[in-house]
């Protein structure tokens, strides 16, 4: 079930964003988000009885860590700082749907590496966010459980809603959810997608896939009126479910940046 906080609504926390930016790469799902650069310029100080940005993330992880493809909605309070320093689309983005997905990241100085969707795929912003700021979370795993796409009003107008049924029987037993436009619309009713959207699936894989089981999958979905990419989260990172069915090395994605390996399995640690 999302997860739901209150009484956060206080003093905003450093939020430093930048203005100078460099494309990312991403798996399938992620979109691109400009990364802030380390050289940070401009911050929201916090009052000296606001608790620290680490010692409340600390908090939040206490329950479930934050993780790539997270939603989390933020305070409006927080909003209305926070867009002081936004780019004028995202301001105006943020101030209508008040909700971020997390990125694939480190944490810096206890802020969470976050990203702000706009109207069309070249709006997307990078930025920083005090986890005090956070009033709710929903994870892909959330979505599924809640199904809501079979009473969605949206449903006979965008296919990627109307065949998650037929991901959820294929998917079965599986932990997993709906990621990019599909999902964030889920999570905030917000309509985000559109009749040729594609259907971003994120599937957490802590055990190897094998290229069997990668085939079965993509054969089913290849069934489907509409595109579907699978990324799966594996201990070392994300990788596409496509590339591991073809049994070669696999470009997957991690908080430092991607990497080819030939198995995310055995190399987690390496």
């Amino acid at each position: 079930m999302p997860a739901e906080m209150s009484g956060v609504a206080g003093a905003i926390l450093p939020l430093p964003l930048a203005g100078e930016v460099r494309a990312t790469t991403a798996a399938p799902g992620e979109g691109v988000f400009p990364e802030p650069v380390p050289a940070l310029t401009r911050s929201r100080c916090a009052s000296p009885t606001s608790p620290a940005p680490r010692e409340r993330l600390r908090e939040w992880r206490v329950a479930e860590p934050f993780r790539p493809h997270d939603l989390l909605r933020i305070d409006v309070v927080a909003v209305a700082e926070i867009a002081r320093d936004l780019p004028r689309w995202a301001a105006a983005s943020l101030a209508a749907v008040p909700w971020v997905v997390v990125r694939r990241v480190p944490d810096y100085a206890g802020l969470l590496p976050v990203g702000i969707r706009g109207s069309n795929r070249a709006e997307r912003c990078a930025a920083w966010l005090p986890p005090a700021a956070i009033v709710e979370r929903r994870t892909p795993e959330d979505l599924t459980e809640a199904a809501s796409w079979r009473g969605h009003p949206r449903r006979t107008e965008v296919p990627a809603l109307a065949v998650l049924d037929a991901v959820a029987d294929l998917l079965s037993g599986s932990a997993w959810g709906p990621a990019g436009s599909i999902g964030f619309e889920l999570a905030t009713g917000h309509p985000a997608a559109h009749r040729d959207s594609d259907l971003d699936i994120l599937l957490r894989a802590p055990g190897r896939i094998g290229r069997g089981e990668a085939e079965r999958i993509l054969a089913g979905l290849a069934e489907l009126p509409v595109r579907v990419d699978v990324a799966l989260e594996t201990p070392l990172g994300a990788c596409s479910l496509a590339e591991i069915a073809t049994g070669g090395p696999a470009v997957v994605k991690t908080v430092v940046g991607p990497r080819l390996v030939h198995d995310p399995w055995a190399e987690q640690g390496a």
